[in-house]
Order: C-alpha cells, then sequence, then structure tokens
C-alpha cells in the first residue's frame, strides 16, 4: 500500500475516533450537536492528523532518519 494512502486512511481512523468519543461526551452531557457539526469536526480533525503526519514525515526525511515500513526491510 503506498505510503500516502496509508497515511491518509490512519487520519481517517484517527479522525473517526476524534469524532466518536466528542460526540460521546457532548450526548453523556445532554448537549447534542447537529449532524453537521459532526462532519466539520471530523473534515478538520482529519486534515489536521493528515498535515501533522506529512509534517513528521518530511522533517524525517530531510534529517536523514530512515523509516522502516514493512517488517522485510528489518532484515
Amino acid at each position: 500500500m503506498p505510503v500516502q494512502r496509508r497515511m491518509l486512511l490512519g487520519a481517517a481512523g484517527l479522525a473517526v475516533f476524534i469524532t466518536v468519543c466528542v460526540g460521546w461526551l457532548f450526548q453523556s452531557v445532554g448537549k447534542p450537536v447537529a449532524w453537521w457539526g459532526y462532519l466539520g469536526l471530523l473534515a478538520l480533525s482529519a486534515s489536521l492528523v493528515y498535515a501533522l503526519a506529512r509534517l513528521l514525515r518530511k522533517g524525517a526525511r530531510e534529517s536523514g532518519v530512515q523509516t522502516i515500513d514493512t517488517y522485510k526491510e528489518l532484515e
């Protein structure tokens, strides 16, 4: 799987987790949020997580740190 797609799927997964946790928090407090608020939070958190992943990957590349993407590269 290409690295870009893996980063995008990881960002989407973390964004879904963040949105579910925030939704659960607001529901348990008794302050429901409109459905478009959750979509906005999902989009915002996915974009922030994706941007952070790109920055970390770019920083590792520029500093000369080698990342290991697969188990076969360890051998």
